[in-house]
């Protein structure tokens, strides 16, 4: 309770309560006066004001706040009455009385603390302007006061104006401010900081670099590394900002020393260490409060981090930072899209066969919730089919065609969202798998033909009886690109009885095709 006091102007009374200077420095003592008091009236303003720091003192705030506004309206207007009053009424946040309560105060006497007092309360209320009137006004009446006490309020006026006008831009007189406020205190790390603040937004980055660091090595505080680790981060200074960080870290045992950890973190992920980013960031994890709160940067760094973890080939990295996007915002589409990918690629390269199944049929839930609300995203209607071609593929035989015209639907669709040929090749494909040679066909022929899509157009036209232009189509693959699936097809056009063979012999054809050791797996 008696933190709560130094925030009151307490001053020395001719006594009418005894020993009242010990009273207010000891609760136990406090609470005993309190039983006598609390149902005393004041006698006049300055009983009035003892009584109410003992029932401070005592904890009793509610009594403390009836003795002063019983002695505000039945006394004549006193100053420690009202400025007592006011700053009583400031820590409730009743902000408005506060400041009339401060203005009639100021009318009264005129000493640095209402002026301060006043300025702290229009800060509060959201009006600057005249938070900076008042700053300016106590700081012209009193800047030569040669009292201490009354010294070190003008230098903290002084600082509030110069945050005011690095708030408001006006840099050349905040500067002026923060110059000024350090001929009050020359190691003042306040007002170094906000020095710095002004020469990084005038460009002058080395000036308040050394700034930072001179305020960092006067007051070796966790709040001031903090702070300055976090000026030197936001400028690219990021070795030196570590160390600040580590500092803090290793100074602190509370949130603010996993945090620090966290800072560290994101400056590991900047310098693309993305495996001690995540060291750092598990490490932050370690104190409960974090794991419940989303962390202070933005879903978009994150999800650089994890097309910084694709590009890197760590597709587990990847798929564990955007799980953990999806849990902290759930709605960020992008996400569920980027995951679907993800994991597309891990089933297909990196598991077995029974965890690839599983694997693929997550992924395809997801793009299927992910369709259900939106519908017109072509490229997911793109992944959602070749997910279920895979699992055709590769999954329980009974699901094959059941599989495969999902994909067909969702390749139908997004060809009429967009005309792009990778998805006609696929949909080419599909009709094929199900048989359907004639649509095929259709689709393959109105995509650009590399050898593969030529085998297998050739393949839909002699499995649709149209011999004559599956044996074109072969025609045209280079002699290199030759391999045993063009010669299978070749040869079963040669034996279908139609073929005007030109390119090669049945025994050169055979010989390609028995003389291999490879298993047909195509057409």
């Amino acid at each position: 309770m008696l933190s709560i006091l130094s925030s009151f102007l307490v001053y020395t009374i001719l006594t009418s309560i005894a020993n009242f200077q010990d009273i207010i420095t000891q609760p136990s003592l406090c609470k005993e006066e309190a039983k006598k008091i609390e149902k005393q009236p004041p006698s006049d303003p300055k009983d009035a004001v003892q009584k109410f720091f003992i029932l401070l003192c005592a904890g009793k705030e509610k009594e403390a706040e009836n003795i002063l506004r019983i002695a505000d309206d039945k006394f004549p207007p006193d100053f420690y009455v009202k400025f007592n009053l006011a700053n009583l009424y400031l820590q409730k946040g009743r902000v408005d009385f506060a400041v009339f309560l401060f203005n009639q105060a100021k009318l009264i006497k005129e000493i640095p603390a209402i002026f301060d007092s006043l300025a702290n309360a229009y800060l509060l209320y959201g009006d600057i302007n005249s938070a900076q009137k008042a700053l300016e006004e106590g700081i012209s009446k009193f800047k030569k006061v040669q009292d201490e006490k009354e010294k070190n309020i003008v230098y903290q006026m002084i600082l509030k104006k110069g945050m005011i006008n690095l708030i408001k831009g006006e840099l050349d007189k905040a500067e002026t401010d923060f110059q000024e406020a350090l001929s009050f205190n020359n190691i003042s790390p306040y007002a170094l900081i906000g020095l710095a603040e002004v020469k990084g937004k005038k460009g002058e980055i080395k000036a308040g670099k050394e700034l930072i660091e001179r305020a960092a090595t006067i007051f070796d505080s966790p709040e001031i590394l903090m702070y300055s680790g976090a000026y030197l981060h936001s400028r690219g200074y990021f070795e030196e900002a570590t160390n600040y960080y580590i500092r803090v870290a290793d100074k602190l045992s509370g949130i603010e020393k996993y945090i620090s950890f966290f800072m560290v973190g994101t400056i590991m992920r900047d310098l693309g260490k993305y495996q001690d980013s995540r060291d750092f960031f598990e490490k932050s994890y370690e104190y409960q409060q974090l794991t419940t709160v989303p962390p202070p940067f933005s879903e978009t760094k994150r999800l650089e981090l994890v097309r910084k973890y694709i590009e890197l080939g760590n597709i587990k990295g990847a798929e564990s930072e955007i799980r953990e996007i999806i849990k902290l915002f759930p709605e960020n589409i992008t996400a569920y899209k980027l995951l679907v990918e993800i994991l597309l690629v891990k089933a297909l390269l990196f598991l077995p066969k029974e965890q690839k199944i599983k694997t693929l049929e997550e992924a395809r839930d997801i793009a299927k919730k992910y369709l259900d609300r939106f519908p017109a995203d072509d490229i997911m209607l793109y992944n959602f089919a070749i997910l279920n071609l895979w699992l055709a593929e590769i999954g329980p035989k009974f699901a094959r065609s059941g599989n495969i015209f999902h994909a067909i639907s969702a390749l139908q669709s997004a060809l009429k969202i967009k005309n792009n040929p990778e998805y006609r090749k696929l949909l080419g494909i599909s009709y094929y798998l199900i048989e359907k040679y004639d649509s095929a066909i259709e689709e393959l022929q109105n995509v650009p033909q590399d050898n593969k899509i030529k085998m297998i157009l050739a393949s839909a036209f002699l499995k649709n009886g149209q011999t004559k232009e599956a044996e074109q189509i072969l025609n045209s693959i280079d002699q290199k690109d030759r391999d045993q699936t063009f010669y299978i097809l070749l040869h079963n056009i040669i034996k279908s009885g139609q073929s005007k063979n030109k390119i090669g012999k049945m025994s050169e054809i055979e010989k390609a095709i028995f003389g291999s050791e490879l298993e047909f797996q195509g057409f």
